[in-house]
C-alpha cells in the first residue's frame, strides 16, 4: 500500500501567515497601550507619594519651601490613558492650560518637579523634559581649564601665594583673558565665579574656584549665597559664602564679589570646605547644589541654569 504524507500547500501557509500578521497588528498596539497605561499609573503613584511626603514635611516644622523631582517612566508625551488627573486635590484635564498649581505636560522620560510653598500652603506640579535633553551644560568640562589655558599662571600670577579674580570685577585685565578660554557649554557661562588662592605649581589643593548661580550684583552685598567650590586638584564641595562690595579703584565702578577677601592668603578658603561633603565629579556636585538651592535657598531657585 502507498502511504500518503499530506502537508500544507504554499497558498495555505501564506494564508496562515497573513492571519497571524493581522492578529499581531491588532494585538501589539493594544498591548503597548496597556504597557503605557501601566507606566503612567506607576508615575502617578510615585508623584502622589512624594507629594504626600512634601506636604507632611511642610506641616511639621520645615522652615523653607521644599522642592523634589520624580523621574517619569512613561514613553509618550502627555497622558495616553487618562483625560483627567487629580493629585492632592488638584485636578487637571488634558485640554486645560497651565494654572498656578499645574505647569506643562508629562514628557517621555521626563520629570515632575513638585514644590511646596509653606507660606501659601500650596503645591505646584511642574512637568518637564529630561535633564539630559534640557541641559546646556557639559559637566565633564574642567572648571580650572580656563585659568590653566589663559597664561595667567605663568605670567601675571607667577609664583604668587595669593590671588583673587572675580568675574564681576570692573576694570580687571585678567577677567577678559579668562572669559576667552571659557568653553560654550561650561558652567562658568552662568551665574558668578571667582578664582582664589595660591598660583604656585604644586599648590593645586590651595587653588579654589567659587561658583554660584546667583548674580551677585543683583542680590547685593552682605547676602548669604550657596556656592560650589572646586579645588584645582579635582575635588568639589557645596558650601556658602557672604557677598561683599568691592572696588578695584576709584576709576572703576564698585561690584559685588562672591566672597570677601579676608586675610589675603589662600589658607582662609580652607574653612569653606572643612567638614563639607566631597564630590568627585562636577555633575554630582551640581546635583547636590541644586537640591540645596531648592530646599534651603528657594528664593534663588530660578537662577539655576538648565
Amino acid at each position: 500500500m502507498k502511504r500518503k504524507n499530506k502537508g500544507f500547500s504554499l497558498v495555505e501557509i501564506i494564508v496562515v501567515l497573513l492571519i497571524i500578521a493581522i492578529l499581531a497588528a491588532i494585538a501589539i498596539p493594544a498591548c503597548q497601550g496597556y504597557l503605557e497605561e501601566s507606566r503612567e499609573s506607576r508615575d502617578l503613584i510615585n508623584v502622589r507619594a512624594v507629594c504626600t511626603d512634601i506636604i507632611a514635611m511642610g506641616k511639621t516644622g520645615y522652615k523653607t519651601d521644599i522642592v523634589k523631582e520624580v523621574e517619569l517612566t512613561q514613553k509618550k508625551d502627555d497622558w495616553q490613558a487618562f483625560d483627567s488627573v487629580t493629585i492632592a486635590g488638584i485636578t487637571h484635564k488634558k485640554l486645560d492650560s497651565d494654572t498656578d498649581n499645574w505647569k506643562g505636560i508629562p514628557k517621555a522620560g521626563g520629570v515632575c518637579e513638585i514644590s511646596y510653598n509653606k507660606e501659601k500652603n500650596t503645591v505646584v506640579f511642574n512637568w518637564k523634559g529630561s535633564k539630559t535633553e534640557e541641559s546646556t551644560i557639559d559637566f565633564s568640562l574642567n572648571l580650572h581649564i580656563a585659568l590653566n589655558n589663559s597664561g595667567l599662571l605663568d605670567n601675571e600670577l607667577e609664583n604668587k601665594t595669593f590671588f583673587e579674580i572675580d568675574s564681576k570685577c570692573d576694570g580687571s585685565t585678567m577677567v577678559p583673558k579668562l572669559k576667552e578660554q571659557i568653553e560654550n557649554k561650561s558652567l562658568l557661562n552662568h551665574g558668578t565665579w571667582a578664582y582664589y588662592g595660591n598660583a604656585k605649581k604644586g599648590k593645586e589643593s590651595e587653588r579654589y574656584l567659587f561658583w554660584t548661580s546667583v548674580d551677585t550684583d543683583k542680590v547685593g552685598a552682605n547676602k548669604q549665597i550657596p556656592v560650589i567650590i572646586s579645588t584645582a586638584d579635582g575635588k568639589f564641595y557645596i558650601s556658602s559664602s557672604t557677598t561683599a562690595r568691592k572696588q578695584k579703584s576709584s576709576a572703576y565702578k564698585p561690584y559685588v564679589a562672591i566672597a570677601p577677601t579676608g586675610s589675603g592668603n589662600s589658607s582662609q578658603y580652607k574653612s569653606y570646605i572643612t567638614g563639607k561633603d566631597q564630590y568627585n565629579t562636577l555633575e554630582d556636585a551640581y546635583k547636590a547644589y541644586a537640591d540645596v538651592v531648592k530646599n534651603d535657598y528657594s528664593n534663588y531657585k530660578d537662577t539655576l541654569p538648565h
